[in-house]
């Protein structure tokens, strides 16, 4: 586990990923003692390759889960995940502006959502600060 958030009537949820990092992995609670992971699904896999949820934020209707996947064994894809429930997960599309980049933290602001992770890697990790739409 990586992330955690309260999310109002659906509980507490945390992510992060499975022992080998090539699933990504969700798991609810309601009181913080007994936890239970989303189901596995093809939005949670990268074809066998590394994929990691980072952190999790609740704007009161809707749950974003943030990461990235790899292609190969060093380059790395920002990813977004939502759920209205912590259980069911779908991938965000994809955007040039998440290649290369590495998603660490998301915080829901203004009826959006900001995340903060690096960019460039491999080879460089430059501080980045990404804006969703409201």
């Amino acid at each position: 586990m990586r992330g955690l958030t309260a999310a109002g009537a659906v509980g507490l949820v945390a992510v992060g990923n499975s022992a080998d990092s090539t699933r990504a992995v969700a798991w609810r609670s309601a009181d913080g003692m007994d936890w239970t992971a989303a189901p596995d699904a093809p939005s949670l896999g990268n074809f066998g390759l590394g994929i990691e949820m980072h952190d999790v934020a609740w704007d009161g209707t809707r749950l974003v889960a943030v990461g990235h996947r790899l292609f190969g064994t060093q380059y790395p894809t920002g990813v977004a995940w939502v759920s209205t429930d912590g259980a069911a997960w779908d991938r965000a599309t994809e955007s040039a502006a998440l290649s290369q980049g590495k998603i660490e933290g998301v915080a829901s602001v203004g009826g959006g959502f900001a995340a903060v992770g690096t960019f460039g890697a491999p080879d460089a990790a430059i501080p980045t600060v990404w804006l969703s739409p409201p």
